[in-house]
């Protein structure tokens, strides 16, 4: 049975007045990450992702660290690692394989990554409707002599934008062992995706929605097409992009 131990604080004022500071993994122009697309056709798809840090606020005996733009692991409780996120076109299949190559990595030690809190409503708001964290901990996971979470990247979510198939990768790039307090961070690895019983283009046509899909998924080159239109009411085909 796990065992929580629970206080109640307000994070959001002790980040504000800890600051933060940056963690460097690999010297970089920029602190998010960044992907170069190496291939992307109707059998494979890869690119290499490239974690230049992370950004670290200190709460009491922890690091509260997050990577710029992506999210955090949320299972209450446990450690909040970053999780860095992808949305890729794929061609229709009936599944995705995924493979990960480590190319650079580092490791930092005397490190304690903070424990995903919990969100409650805050009574005390005098009326107003507010959420605060709530500090959980679970001393099963922060006892467990092994890498966390284990596993380096995953698809999640396979699905459709309009007609283009895609798929989301969650990338783990900070592996955390709680014992000895010790990070193995992934600096830089290369994703491929192969396909099982492929059919048709990765690229389809999504109409009006290219720009869109154009800037929410890695690897398709939009046309320019747009959702801005002009139209004259009380005419039939009066609609001009």
């Amino acid at each position: 049975m796990k065992k929580l131990l629970i206080i109640s604080v307000i994070i959001f004022g002790l980040v504000q007045v800890n600051g933060q500071d940056w963690i460097e993994f690999t010297a970089g122009e920029t602190i998010e990450p960044q992907y170069d697309v190496l291939k992307s056709n109707d059998t494979v798809v890869e690119f290499e992702v490239t974690i230049p840090g992370m950004l670290n606020t200190v709460i009491d005996t922890f690091n509260r660290v997050n990577i710029k733009n992506h999210t955090r692991f949320d299972s209450l409780g446990y450690p909040e690692v970053p999780i860095v996120s992808f949305i890729v076109a794929i061609p229709q299949c009936d599944s995705v394989y995924l493979n990960v190559d480590l190319l650079d990595s580092t490791t930092i030690d005397d490190i304690n990554i903070y424990p995903a809190p919990r969100l409650v409503l805050d009574t005390t708001a005098g009326g107003a409707v507010a959420l605060v964290e709530q500090f959980e901990y679970d001393r099963d996971a922060y006892e467990t002599d092994a890498w966390f979470p284990g596993t380096v990247a995953e698809t999640v979510d396979k699905g459709a934008i309009r007609a283009q198939d895609v798929v989301r990768v969650l990338f783990y790039p900070v592996q955390f062992n709680p014992v000895k307090k010790e990070i193995w961070a992934y600096s830089q690895v290369k994703i491929t995706f192969t396909f099982y019983n492929a059919s048709g283009s990765i690229h389809k046509d999504v109409g009006i929605f290219n720009e869109v899909v154009g800037n929410t998924l890695i690897n398709y080159n939009s046309n320019g097409l747009n959702a801005s239109i002009s139209c004259r009411a009380g005419f039939e085909n009066n609609c001009q992009l």
